[in-house]
């Protein structure tokens, strides 16, 4: 067996770098219901915590409520974008994010050896949230409206303490998307949101946002137009010219926002690619796009 022992060498500065760190990855849903691509993902996590970095991952699974609730008859309305949660969706979401992926994650962990913990805001008041007043938004088909997204929450505070109990006693938390305010009511969160809230609270290294487009991109059937790394500043101008669009919007809003609350960097990645964490964090190249301060 060939051993690159180069390769190895330049690993080494990032593994010291790292150590003892705590970093949070937030998994899009669409990358939690590919069997091949979730096992390969939480391979590398495994290695990351092999290698002593402390790990929190969020996950989203909106486009599998959506889908699960057409197959229970119940339609999905979205307006600007966001979705309005109906109190049929909410149960629909139920099922999805706790029932079927949050479960699917942790048995996959064990796969690796990895004894995770899964978990919603609900558990050990992890989430601090209020249900969402309606807001105004400007909708580009109808305009601008007074919109009540229904049973989705805005979060005041995260009980860090939940989290780091857990890590200490070496449980990797899997923390999926649903949170209850004070009279029991469980609403629906935004899980970039919530990913990069865990961050800033538990004053977390990195904040790495997988999904499945390389990065922030000027052009996105231009592979050459990909941001490898932006300063707080440049991530604030191109929102600010609405030089990007779509879901990159506010995925690069919540990088901005982790940065100004003290996490170090933000990498947005694509998860389907190999190897693409380790890429992105143990080599000066990367491969996606870094943000930082």
């Amino acid at each position: 067996m060939h051993i690159d022992y180069s390769s190895l060498r330049s690993t080494l500065p990032y593994i010291r770098l790292f150590r003892n760190k705590l970093f949070v990855i937030k998994l899009s849903g669409d990358l939690c219901e590919d069997a091949q691509v979730i096992d390969h993902i939480l391979e590398q996590l495994a290695f990351l915590n092999l290698v002593g970095i402390k790990i929190v991952v969020v996950h989203g699974g909106g486009q599998h409520a959506t889908r699960l609730g057409e197959k229970l008859g119940v339609t999905s309305q979205f307006i600007a974008g966001r979705r309005v949660t109906s109190k049929e969706m909410m149960e629909v979401i139920k099922m999805s994010f706790a029932g079927q992926l949050n479960t699917d994650i942790i048995a996959q962990f064990k796969k690796q050896g990895i004894a995770a913990i899964g978990l919603s805001g609900i558990d050990g008041d992890l989430l601090w949230v209020h249900k969402r007043p309606p807001l105004e938004v400007n909708d580009p088909q109808q305009g601008v409206l007074t919109v009540d997204y229904g049973y989705v929450a805005d979060i005041e505070a995260v009980n860090s303490k939940v989290l780091l109990q857990l890590m200490n006693h070496d449980y990797l938390p899997v923390v999926c998307s649903l949170a209850a305010d004070d009279d029991g009511q469980i609403l629906n969160i935004n899980a970039d949101t919530l990913a990069t809230q865990i961050a800033i609270h538990l004053g977390a290294e990195k904040l790495c946002i997988l999904g499945t487009v390389d990065g922030v991109m000027g052009n996105l059937n231009d592979p050459t137009s990909l941001f490898s790394l932006l300063s707080i500043q440049q991530a604030e101008k191109l929102l600010q010219d609405k030089a990007i669009a779509g879901g990159m919007i506010p995925k690069l809003t919540n990088a901005v926002r982790a940065l100004q609350h003290g996490v170090k960097g933000v990498h947005i990645i694509n998860g389907k690619k190999q190897d693409v964490i380790l890429q992105e964090i143990y080599t000066n190249e990367g491969a996606g796009t870094m943000v930082v301060s």
